[in-house]
């Protein structure tokens, strides 16, 4: 299903309606923006998260800077809460120190994947048993990374 399809499907699920199905309307769900203003502020110098849907990893990203994530953190929050709200999350595995560990040692551990970017930098990628990853990198840094369990 095309990106666009997905957006379609959210917004019907969601019971909304917008002229051009944009992304933003949905990211702005007075449900989801509501949650999102309750966030705590990043810690100082956290560069990520793991994110979890009824006690189940659904997510981590990882920035190579502080501020980075602290820029990106309310949006993505927002997504991963909107897997949720619409039942689309991919989470399959339940949360404890020993699943995160299982998630997060085979990512240092594995050869990525690099391609030309479109854009600046390259694209890095990495899939292991257990899950799947993307980033962008410039020069011989990873300036963000995002992974989430295979289903």
């Amino acid at each position: 299903m095309s990106v666009w399809g997905q957006i379609s499907n959210r917004l019907a699920h969601m019971r909304m309606r917008t002229r051009t199905q944009d992304v933003n309307e949905l990211l702005e769900h007075e449900d989801l923006t509501e949650s999102t203003h309750r966030l705590p502020t990043p810690l100082q110098d956290q560069i990520g998260a793991v994110f979890l849907v009824d006690d189940a990893v659904v997510g981590l990203e990882l920035f190579r800077a502080s501020d980075l994530f602290a820029a990106s953190m309310r949006r993505l929050t927002m997504g991963y809460g909107l897997d949720a709200m619409t039942g689309n999350s991919s989470a399959r595995t339940s949360w404890n120190d020993e699943t995160i560990e299982s998630v997060l040692l085979p990512i240092n551990r594995c050869e990525f994947l690099t391609k030309n970017s479109p854009g600046l930098g390259s694209e890095v990628h990495v899939m292991t048993e257990g899950l799947v990853g993307h980033g962008l990198a410039v020069g011989d840094t990873i300036v963000h990374f995002a992974a989430m369990p295979r289903m």
